[in-house]
């Protein structure tokens, strides 16, 4: 699921996808709140958008969705885009399999960025094309939460997987995709870029694991280029368990 304000950040539009339910099965949804009231601008069930961000491909700004197969009853194979009033597919189709979505640039200019949700290929799209950058095959189950940060004096994309009880932080060098530090047990679902360096700049990571590099973490910490720092611990009573 994700939250993103409206085109205007200090306005009082909302855009929230996710799964919901209402009396019935359990469907993945987009809502739209104007101010005043909620309403669905994708009805499409269980194989909607899961990922939402806003990029500017050279005609405006403009809501984006990672999606399998379609969104509202629109073929829509990876990527779609909301113009303000209908869903439409993105470049014919992305590479990447039901992709979380980032947007960030590699030196050649703001991209959006499409991670598989298998973890095994990225996608860029320019504002005219596809371009895929297939990753080494892994074993991991799950990928998700992709975001652009600027850790250590260097911007790259990060990503992270689960496996084996283990999560696992990815970078990407513009070449590989590189495995860099890992929390656990538990897994991580949600990624935050920060540049505060007041909070130390960095990524932090949240989710329901209960290690970092042997050490006790409630359900948070930060990466800063080199090490995680433990946040928070249950010993000492605070910290984002579960």
């Amino acid at each position: 699921s994700e939250i993103e304000t409206g085109s205007d950040p200090a306005g009082d539009e909302i855009f929230i996808s996710g799964l919901f339910s209402e009396d019935g099965p359990d469907n993945t949804l987009v809502y739209h709140w104007d101010g005043q009231s909620w309403t669905p601008i994708d009805v499409s069930g269980p194989q909607g958008a899961t990922d939402l961000v806003w990029f500017d491909d050279g005609s405006g700004r403009k809501l984006y969705a990672g999606v399998l197969e379609q969104i509202d009853g629109i073929a829509a194979a990876g990527v779609a885009r909301w113009d303000g009033s209908s869903w439409e597919e993105v470049g014919g189709g992305c590479p990447a399999y039901w992709p979380t979505l980032a947007v960030y640039d590699d030196g050649s200019g703001p991209a959006l960025w499409a991670l598989d949700g298998e973890g095994d290929e990225l996608a860029r799209w320019d504002g005219v094309s596809w371009t895929s950058f297939p990753l080494e095959p892994g074993d991991a189950v799950l990928s998700w939460r992709l975001v652009a940060a600027e850790v250590g004096g260097q911007s790259s994309l990060y990503w992270t997987d689960w496996i084996d009880e283990d999560a696992r932080l990815w970078r990407w060098d513009g070449g590989v995709g590189q495995p860099v530090a890992a929390v656990g047990p538990g897994a991580i679902n949600d990624l935050v870029a920060s540049g505060d360096v007041s909070l130390g700049a960095g990524v932090f990571a949240a989710g329901y694991f209960t290690g970092v590099d042997g050490n006790p973490a409630a359900g948070v910490t930060m990466w800063d280029g080199s090490a995680w720092g433990a946040l928070a611990n249950v010993d000492v009573g605070n910290g984002a368990p579960n």
